[in-house]
């Protein structure tokens, strides 16, 4: 086995790989959501000379599941849409109002787990573009690089 059949492999790994994250984002269950809400939050500006800056939040929360209570946490930047939990930009304070609702999604199978916004739909199209470039990128080596260099 020699270079090309090593740059061939790689290229084979190149393409199922991304392929095989992509069903898997796709195939897990979205999870279950419940009420919660805000023990404690913090926000932070991220840049303090810019004009255009994002805010960073810390919140703790709590949040039940039969009757069990369970506690979680968020760090990073709050959406402002995509989210049931969306707050627009100058609403954002409201996170670190202790009792503020929540919605939460937890884990059906360890409810200890939870988030409190959904998977983007960002993710999964990025995930599908790089996926795709991939396979096509693979397809050439394959098809037309990896031929020729053997025939040489």
């Amino acid at each position: 086995m020699g270079f090309p059949e090593f740059l061939l492999a790689c290229a084979l790994l190149l393409a199922v790989a991304p392929l095989t994250l992509f069903w898997l984002f796709l195939n897990v269950p979205d999870w279950p959501s419940t009420g919660g809400w805000v023990v404690s939050g913090e926000v932070e500006s991220t840049h303090y000379n810019a004009q255009d800056y994002a805010r960073k939040v810390s919140v703790a929360y709590e949040y039940r599941v039969g009757s069990v209570k369970y506690a979680g946490e968020f760090v990073g930047l709050w959406p402002s849409v995509g989210s049931p939990n969306a707050l627009l930009p100058q609403d954002i304070k409201a996170v670190t109002e202790q009792g503020h609702p929540l919605t939460v999604y937890y884990n059906p199978k360890d409810p200890g787990r939870s988030r409190l916004h959904t998977r983007g739909t960002e993710n999964r199209l990025s995930l599908f573009l790089i996926a795709g470039c991939c396979v096509a990128l693979s397809g050439i080596y394959c098809f037309f690089v990896y031929p020729a260099w053997r025939a040489s």
